[in-house]
């Protein structure tokens, strides 16, 4: 509902929104219109028009609004279908240094796991996937999907309950550190 409100407010203000962007506003709203258009309005304020208008990529929101690097999401979920708990670790300990909400790096990450699940358990939903992430988070979540191994449904479970205990613990990216290690069956040594 948000996503739609974004985009319908986008076309009103002739802003072309790049692949994914509209998912990503309505997720830093949390649930909110107004947040929604406040970071909306903050885009456009800061895009620089071209001659067709003004489009607004992935990249820019995530620079203007603090939002996770696309690519530290995606190497975390590259390392967890690895079964390569260094890969995964280090994207987390990336985006924490950076400063990047766990709860919002959490998010990012169930819906790119659950992306993943969908299209592999029900194909025809993968348009609609398409459409809400950017190019390169599709790539990879179709890459995914078709790894039976890579990610199933125990791995989401693990990081739904660790998405829970974020905020619970002084170290806000104790809970889902331990789902990587948990999920991966290795300990990562020094």
């Amino acid at each position: 509902m948000l996503k739609e409100l974004v985009e319908k407010v986008a076309t009103e203000e002739k802003i072309k929104l790049g692949q994914g962007t509209s998912e990503l506003i309505a997720l830093l709203g949390d649930g909110s219109f107004r947040d929604a258009l406040g970071i909306l309005q903050k885009i456009i304020s800061a895009s620089s028009p071209d001659k067709k208008g003004v489009t607004v990529s992935m990249e820019e929101v995530e620079k203007l609004t603090g939002a996770p690097k696309s690519a530290l999401v995606n190497d975390c979920v590259k390392g967890i279908a690895a079964k390569d708990a260094s890969l995964a670790l280090v994207a987390i300990s990336k985006a924490s240094e950076e400063g990047i909400s766990m709860n919002l790096f959490s998010e990012l990450l169930l819906e790119r796991l659950r992306a993943i699940l969908m299209i592999r358990s029900v194909p025809t939903l993968a348009k609609e996937i398409e459409s809400a992430l950017s190019e390169d988070d599709w790539k990879l979540v179709k890459e995914l999907s078709v790894k039976p191994d890579a990610i199933n449904s125990e791995t989401l479970l693990a990081f739904i309950r660790a998405a829970q205990m974020i905020g619970r613990t002084s170290i806000e990216s104790l809970p889902l550190e331990l789902a990587v290690i948990e999920v991966c069956k290795k300990m990562v040594l020094p």
